[in-house]
């Protein structure tokens, strides 16, 4: 019976596929690229219910790009490419999970590579940002799994698994009402179709058939895990 339960959530999960622009675009250009991603998709036939589309732009394209998804009825999700492990203060260039969750955001990039090589974040800091998202109704989006290594690497997975159950550590009491918790072991392409830092996806990442092996997590055991952009 639970053999089957598990079997019937994974053929209900919708995959999601995600979008990260990094510091690309400014707000005009967001609009049209969101406008032309829009029109692609539709010329293609996507069906909005078989996966779910996200775009993730920088803080100061959010905005425009909320407005033209409601305006427009765009059936895209919008993410933000971090957050801030406060809800207030003097945090100077920080932005709170409450500001994001007021312009319709619904995910947020956390513990990505370039924030841990570049600002130092640690698996503790990702882990409070984590927490902080799921408090203001955000699904976190945590990157893991992008260190060296070939798409077998035995190590890398152990490692990305590793990560994951740390950098969730106390999710399924803070986002047990939620949505919940998305780790990527994702294929990483940018704008222009490169594949950014680091090393390819996982086998079966992009479709995100991967069990959830977090401690504590309501879902574990069963697949809750997609790709990171």
């Amino acid at each position: 019976m639970g053999v089957n339960s598990s079997a019937a959530q994974h053929r209900k999960r919708t995959p999601l596929i995600a979008g990260n622009w990094k510091m690309n675009l400014d707000h005009l250009q967001a609009v049209a690229t969101v406008q032309k991603l829009h029109w692609t998709l539709k010329d293609a036939g996507h069906e909005n219910g078989s996966v779910e589309v996200a775009v993730f732009p920088p803080f100061t394209d959010i905005r425009s790009v909320q407005t033209l998804i409601d305006a427009d009825k765009i059936a895209f999700g919008l993410g933000a490419q971090d957050v801030s492990a406060h809800d207030s203060g003097a945090y100077t260039g920080e932005v709170s999970g409450a500001f994001l969750s007021k312009l319709g955001v619904g995910y947020v990039i956390i513990g990505h590579s370039e924030r841990r090589e570049y600002h130092a974040e640690s698996d503790e800091i990702v882990n409070a940002k984590v927490l902080a998202a799921l408090k203001h109704g955000l699904v976190p989006v945590i990157c893991v799994g992008e260190t060296a290594g070939g798409p077998g690497d035995a190590r890398r997975q152990r490692r990305a698994r590793r990560a994951a159950r740390s950098r969730s550590r106390g999710c399924s009491r803070v986002g047990r009402h939620r949505r919940g918790v998305r780790a990527g072991l994702g294929h990483r392409l940018g704008p222009g179709g490169d594949a950014g830092a680091g090393a390819g996806g996982l086998p079966g990442a992009a479709s995100g058939d991967r069990p959830c092996s977090r401690r504590g997590c309501r879902r574990r055991g069963r697949a809750c895990c997609t790709a990171a952009a």
